[in-house]
């Protein structure tokens, strides 16, 4: 009796063993997993990113530099985004006016072409599919006729929208970087706000396509109060566009 006493118990304690030493195996392949939301940004683990925003002036008053504050929220938003994915990494945050920075790193680039000197940069490179133009309209390059622009209601931008690019970083063809700019700044900040709640719909559509560059068009929505002050419960963005393309050297 025994010894089928003690047969069973070894039996079970190596089934026991078996199922801990599988799921093991299977919780930490999941850890180990590229999380959903690292699709938006294709970074490495472990490495710096420097988020780079809009300079608005200097403040003579404070003797300090300005940003602006629609940008300046998108890259707050950004940060804290990445610092919950990417806990090895320093995410830093500057100016673009600053001659601190390493632009050769991964980048985050925060502003549009009117504001951002390396926006306007990358966004001339001809394989970009987009562009923000001087009347701030977000144009398709290979279709003008296609573009986009912010509307405005008794002096309040009610509808604006947002690119979100994801490409090779021209400085440094190891690293991606990213740009986000709005025809307005309602675009900047409800890009910034979309990209900090990590999106279950853009998961799925990057998931077709893994690690190539590509095109977001956001279309946000902002909603006022009645001093004319957005509210932040009013302020979204949902998917319009995504564009997939190929990258070459310029």
């Amino acid at each position: 009796m025994s010894f089928f006493s003690n047969l069973s118990s070894y039996i079970i304690s190596a089934v026991i063993s078996f199922l801990i030493g599988y799921f093991g195996r299977v919780a930490l392949e999941y850890i180990r997993k590229p999380r959903p939301s690292r699709k938006i940004w294709m970074f490495h683990d472990g490495e710096d990113i420097n988020i780079i925003t809009s300079y608005a002036g200097r403040d003579e008053k404070e003797l300090g530099y300005l940003g602006y504050k629609c940008d300046l929220f998108c890259a707050k938003k950004v940060q804290l985004a990445l610092q919950s994915l990417y806990k090895k990494s320093k995410i830093n945050i500057f100016l673009e006016c600053e001659s601190n920075y390493d632009i050769q790193k991964q980048v985050v680039l925060v502003g549009g072409s009117a504001h951002n000197r390396l926006s306007k940069e990358i966004l001339s490179k001809s394989h970009i599919p987009y562009y923000i133009d001087d009347e701030h309209r977000l144009i398709n390059r290979n279709a003008p006729e296609i573009f986009y622009e912010a509307k405005e209601v008794n002096l309040n931008f009610t509808e604006d929208y947002a690119l979100v690019l994801n490409c090779i970083n021209p400085m440094n063809r190891r690293n991606r970087m990213v740009l986000i700019a709005g025809c307005r700044g309602l675009g900047c900040e409800a890009a910034g706000q979309f990209l900090y709640e990590a999106n279950k719909e853009v998961h799925s559509k990057l998931k077709e396509n893994p690690n190539k560059s590509f095109a977001i068009i956001l279309k946000c929505t902002s909603h006022y109060n009645s001093k004319g002050n957005p509210t932040m419960n009013g302020i979204g963005a949902t998917i319009e566009n995504i564009q997939f393309f190929e990258e070459y050297a310029e």
